[in-house]
């Protein structure tokens, strides 16, 4: 959170007091072998049999991770660390958290607020998820989302034609766009200093930034419709060999992956065999045309061999969502049940960190986003987020993917009403 200075301001006004859900971070947790067919990436359009090795080998790695733990593994769902959540406030005795959920945070949430509706206080959905989860309508949104976002970058990209090149509009850009993929498709590069290979999905990756991006990948899809040598042009270079983030020795995880497999697949009934998951894919390719070939093949919740439950959650009043800024999806609504309001207005993301944080019964970890209270918002005196017994405090949880550390509790002081 103090990454982002917007975000930052949070803490001249609460208490954060952060928590680890079940299966991750400082948490009792599982970490299963991560599965996958191995060896050097390949280059140009996945084929049905490499697909059907990627298949086999997520099914083995679902089915040992499954059976390698399974009472505790079963019990990775978004309704227990909701009831987790409830434990952490009545241990800090307070009568109301304030929330706010990003990503799997905003189902975590309006699971939660379902569950212990007399438990929030204020409300907060960023980058809202379906109401009804699934991994394949999951994985739809998002790459429709992505390729309507690049219609957004090569709308740029034309009103700097003079710098890139590719046209005077979206049309234009888009077409040149997806003749690139295509060309890279049918003869990728491998460049002498590149450890991947350059080929239509690496075109579709950079049509997938978005805009804080945009100036750097827009020099990169130049480069590469002008690029002739056996060298990776300088500043394709620069985005794709850049040496991986690494946390420090002994730092917190950041994500735990089989706390994010088995809550998914613990509340996803689909079990999807080779043919549909193929068919799926395919389906994707077509519809997204300029970035779908960026969409990875997996097996998803196949041969997970624990029940799937359903976690379920009720129309929240009074609470305040924004469509998602990765993906744009708006708000949705299922029948009666809505779990992401209709009215959101705008969008916005902050990325997040987790630190170490000794204080507090093991709620030890720190990450922040931004709050925004709505037109009838209630002003906030400016304290010491210092924590003084006896005086009234509100709770502002924030989490992002299932498996993160984005689990966190602000405490706001002596709030007034404006």
């Amino acid at each position: 959170m103090m990454t982002n200075g917007e975000s930052a301001r949070l803490d001249d006004r609460y208490d954060l007091i952060g928590f680890d859900p079940r299966g991750a971070g400082y948490s009792t947790k599982v970490t299963c072998a991560n599965g996958g067919p191995g060896g050097p990436p390949t280059s140009g359009p996945l084929t049905e049999a490499a697909a059907r090795a990627t298949y086999d080998a997520g099914v083995a790695a679902n089915v040992a991770c499954g059976q390698s733990d399974p009472d505790f593994l079963g019990q990775l769902t978004t309704t227990n660390v909701a009831r987790d959540l409830e434990r952490v406030r009545i241990a800090l005795g307070e009568r109301k958290l304030n929330f706010v959920g990003v990503s799997w945070g905003t189902w975590l949430g309006a699971v939660y607020r379902s569950t212990f509706p007399g438990s929030v206080g204020r409300m907060f959905l960023d980058s809202v998820a379906a109401p009804e989860f699934t991994v394949d309508s999951f994985d739809d949104g998002r790459a429709a989302a992505v390729e309507r976002e690049s219609a957004r970058l090569a709308a740029w990209i034309a009103a700097h034609h003079d710098t890139y090149g590719f046209g005077t509009s979206t049309e234009q850009v888009r077409a040149a766009i997806l003749a690139l993929v295509h060309t890279y498709d049918a003869n990728p590069k491998q460049y002498t200093d590149l450890g991947m290979p350059a080929d239509g999905a690496m075109i579709a990756r950079l049509s997938s930034q978005d805009s804080r991006d945009w100036t750097r990948v827009s020099q990169a899809l130049a480069e590469l419709r002008d690029s002739t040598g056996t060298t990776a042009p300088p500043t394709v270079k620069a985005i794709f060999d850049a040496p991986p983030h690494m946390s420090p020795p002994g730092a917190p995880e950041i994500l735990n992956p089989t706390m994010q497999q088995a809550t998914v697949c613990n509340e996803d009934p689909a079990r999807f065999d080779f043919a549909t998951a193929w068919a799926e894919y395919q389906q994707r390719l077509a519809q997204n045309p300029v970035t779908g070939r960026a969409i990875m093949f997996s097996a998803g919740c196949a041969g997970w061999p624990l029940p799937a439950g359903k976690s379920s959650c009720d129309q929240p009043r009074d609470h305040w969502c924004w469509p998602d800024t990765a993906t744009k999806q708006a708000p949705r609504t299922s029948g009666r049940r809505t779990c992401a309001p209709p009215s959101a207005a705008r969008c916005s993301r902050s990325r997040t960190t987790c630190t170490d944080r000794s204080a507090g019964a093991g709620l030890r970890r720190r990450t922040g986003v931004v709050l925004h209270h709505g037109p009838n918002r209630r002003r906030l005196r400016r304290n010491s987020h210092a924590v003084v017994p006896g005086r009234s405090r509100r709770h502002l949880t924030a989490t992002g993917q299932p498996g993160h550390c984005h689990s966190q509790a602000l405490s706001e002081q002596n709030p007034t009403s404006g």
